[in-house]
């Protein structure tokens, strides 16, 4: 059966790609079909592979195409490959940029657990306002709240899963620092990230509360934007600390400043029955 120019081209690639095996036309074709299925959607975030579940993809579907030798040829490669990347998560793992996450992260929950929230806590009037709403928002609060709690839980088995998968267990310290990231999540809510991930009863009632938060702190309003300017300052400051000498980029949320007010209301406001009244003595 004659082969299209176009193929004959592409096959040629792929056994160029793989000369050390002397691929016949046959086993480039299957090869080629196998590379056009690994590849699809590579940019997807819903559909892609960890470097392991890619390596066994490939072994699967070569075991398949190729002959004795040439597989024996291929595993000996194949381990090769394994091996150094296995050395590389290790050095990353133990790199003075990782042990700059850990304590960089470390900083910023101490500031949430020691500053933000003990703050918070000695002022009267946050006390005061804090439990008008919980008292006049009762039930959708607790709703919400007992939604809160089924999410993190959630979130950290997430971590834990894409982790092993990327990893398996050759970074145990990337292990905590994504897991120390999750305890400031815990300790104080990412609101913007718990809305995104409710169903619409959920978000209705989140929407319901949204918009009557910062009816109940108006009369703080001043002062929770003194609060966030201050947390912001903080997190400059620790971010130029730890990173001013460091070339790329980071991200930045987009927001204004009503919307940031009202976010950070709506956290203070899941965590009034725990760590706020804990705190707050309410």
């Amino acid at each position: 059966m004659a082969t299209p120019d176009g193929n004959k081209w592409h096959l040629q690639m792929v056994q160029s790609r793989y000369h050390a095996y002397n691929l016949s036309f046959e086993q480039a074709e299957a090869v080629y079909r196998f590379e056009q299925e690994r590849d699809a959607h590579a940019l997807s975030w819903k559909h892609f592979f960890s470097q392991w579940e890619e390596w066994d993809f490939e072994m699967a579907t070569f075991r398949e195409i190729l002959k004795e030798e040439q597989l024996a040829l291929y595993l000996s490669n194949h381990e090769v490959e394994v091996k150094a990347y296995e050395k590389e998560l290790i050095e990353q793992d133990n790199s003075e940029m990782q042990v700059k996450q850990l304590t960089y992260t470390a900083r910023m929950l101490a500031y949430y657990k020691d500053e933000l929230i003990p703050g918070l806590q000695k002022k009267e009037e946050v006390r005061r306002y804090v439990s008008i709403a919980c008292m006049g928002e009762k039930n959708k609060l607790n709703y919400l709240q007992e939604e809160l709690k089924k999410y993190l839980p959630g979130v950290r088995k997430e971590i834990l899963i894409n982790h092993f998968r990327q990893y398996k267990t050759f970074r145990p310290n990337e292990l905590k620092h994504a897991l120390l990231r999750h305890s400031i999540n815990d300790v104080w809510p990412d609101y913007e990230k718990f809305y995104q991930s409710m169903d619409a009863p959920t978000r209705a009632i989140a929407d319901f509360l949204e918009s009557k938060v910062t009816g109940y702190f108006r009369d703080i309003k001043k002062l929770l934007e003194q609060s966030i300017k201050d947390r912001q300052h903080f997190a400059d400051s620790l971010y130029k600390e730890f990173y001013s000498n460091e070339g790329g980029w980071h991200v930045y949320r987009e927001t204004t400043p009503e919307k940031e007010l009202k976010t950070f209301c709506m956290s203070i406001l899941l965590i009034s029955t725990s760590v706020l009244y804990t705190h707050l003595n309410l």
